[in-house]
Parts: structure tokens; sequence; C-alpha cells
């Protein structure tokens, strides 16, 4: 199987399906990798200027666009980098608590066992190991 990485404007025109001509030529790209013919691999930092981008650009509910997102990258032929941690950074993000970026890191931190060093409040609060400063 052929791997691709999967770029945000492929993953956007789909979510939004404007303008419709990319939004077609995005789903026959998705049904490709259903299909097997084709691995889409997905990096962290695809998924955070997705999930800002449907937000702040798109004014999109940020649980309904963390809901999208999860279910998109959870489809056959889709593989994402890191995805326990993209996974649990959606979650959060589209709760409304952290930005994605900070859910990542944090959820990051947690699962290797080390620090975050942070001055942002919310972060801190959140956070269950070692903070600094």
């Amino acid at each position: 199987m052929n791997p691709y990485w999967l770029d945000t404007s492929l993953l956007l025109r789909l979510l939004t399906g404007d303008p419709p001509p990319l939004a077609e030529k995005a789903l026959r790209v998705f049904r490709e990798a259903e299909e097997g013919r084709l691995l889409l691999r997905v990096h962290p930092l695809v998924v955070a200027e997705a999930f800002y981008t449907l937000v702040s650009y798109y004014r999109a509910n940020r649980k309904e666009a963390a809901e999208t997102l999860l279910a998109l990258l959870d489809r056959p032929g889709v593989e994402v980098e890191e995805g326990e941690a993209v996974t649990q950074a959606l979650q959060e993000a589209g709760q409304g608590k952290l930005s994605f970026v900070d859910a990542f890191l944090l959820h990051r931190a947690e699962a290797s066992g080390e620090g975050l060093a942070t001055l942002d409040g919310a972060l801190r609060r959140r956070a269950k190991g070692k903070v600094t400063p």
C-alpha cells in the first residue's frame, strides 16, 4: 500500500465541502484509502491546524469540530501519528478547556511521565504531573 502524508487543505476541503470541485477530489482520495489502495498518514500538526481553522475561520463549534475530526481520522486507510495523544487532545479541546496544542502536550507529558514547562494557568491546573516554573 502506498503511503501519503495528508495535507490540511485536503482534510478541510472534505470537511467543509468548499469549494465543491476540490471537496470532490478530497472525497476520492479518502475513498481510495478506505478501499485499501493508499494509506493516508496524518501528522499531529495537520490535526492542530485543521481544528484551529475549523473553529477560528469556519466558526465551527469546538465540540462538533473535534467529533468530526475524530470520526474522519478513525476511518480505514487513515493512520494518525501519535494517535492516542491526538485522540485525547481532540476530546479535551472539544470540551473547550484547552487548545488542541496544549491538550496534546498535556497528554504526551502524562503518557511519558515527563513534566510541562508552562506559564498557562489553565494548563497548569489541568496537569497532574510535574509543572515548572
